[in-house]
């Protein structure tokens, strides 16, 4: 099996960097440029507009982001449908189907708020009780990999000893 490419979602806040400034939309416009012939999604007609704040990039399987995977005859699949159509190389030996990611790239031009998101104990039991506020069931796990030396964070909630 040869590695498809990943065709993914650009996300546009308020909060994210505009323009050509934008790592996301440089990456997403590199995309349309590898699909050039490409007329059967978005990626086609990518164009990058300077006054639009591109602010993530988003490979995984969310609903509201969902990457395409090229399929053999240039055929555009969704990355959850090809995952679960050979989940055994996917997902391994687990009899599992589910590949659910979410890999965002920021591009951050404003300050942005603190998240904080539940363990998966607790992100069921809310999503079980107050489901239009709690949309889903799982947990978010993250880890932030900084690709400039300008970035700066808040950090220190844990000692290292606890992470």
């Amino acid at each position: 099996m040869s590695i498809q490419p990943l065709h993914c979602v650009a996300q546009q806040y308020a909060w994210g960097r505009l323009g050509n400034s934008s790592t996301v939309a440089r990456m997403k416009e590199s995309q349309a440029l590898e699909d050039d012939d490409d007329t059967h999604t978005d990626n086609a007609s990518f164009e990058i507009e300077e006054s639009t704040p591109y602010a993530e990039l988003w490979l995984g399987t969310h609903g509201n982001g969902m990457s395409q995977v090229t399929v053999p005859g240039g055929k555009k699949q969704s990355l959850l449908e090809y995952v679960q159509g050979n989940p055994s190389v996917h997902c391994g030996s687990t009899g599992s189907t589910d590949l659910s990611f979410l890999l965002k790239v920021l591009s951050v031009r404003k300050v942005l708020s603190i998240q904080a998101h539940p363990d998966k104990a607790l992100a069921e039991r809310l999503h079980a009780t107050r489901p239009t506020v709690y949309k889903d069931p799982n947990h978010k796990p993250e880890m932030a990999i900084c690709l400039s030396e300008k970035v700066r964070a808040m950090c220190g909630f844990r000692t290292l000893s606890e992470i």
